[in-house]
């Protein structure tokens, strides 16, 4: 029961927390946060859970890392 009451009350912080981002980051940025959960939830796994990692881990974490630099990363904006 105490990992359901968890579950949903984690589901419901993070839906008002991305409702209120979307009012004050780009749709580009936002989108970004939804790889930082994938992130959040292989080192949570690691951390709580005790699961075996190995270098594909690594190399998939710094993918996903890579890929928000580049989205995030101060350059050329594109104009219609």
């Amino acid at each position: 029961m105490l990992l359901i009451f968890l579950a949903l009350i984690s589901s419901i912080l993070c839906n008002m927390l991305v409702n209120h981002a979307a009012a004050h980051l780009t749709v580009a940025q936002l989108a970004t946060l939804g790889t930082l959960t994938t992130l959040t939830s292989m080192a949570a796994g690691i951390i709580f859970l005790k699961e075996p990692y190995s270098l594909a881990f690594f190399m998939g974490a710094a993918l996903i890392l890579f890929g928000i630099w580049q989205v995030t990363r101060p350059g050329k904006k594109i104009e219609k």
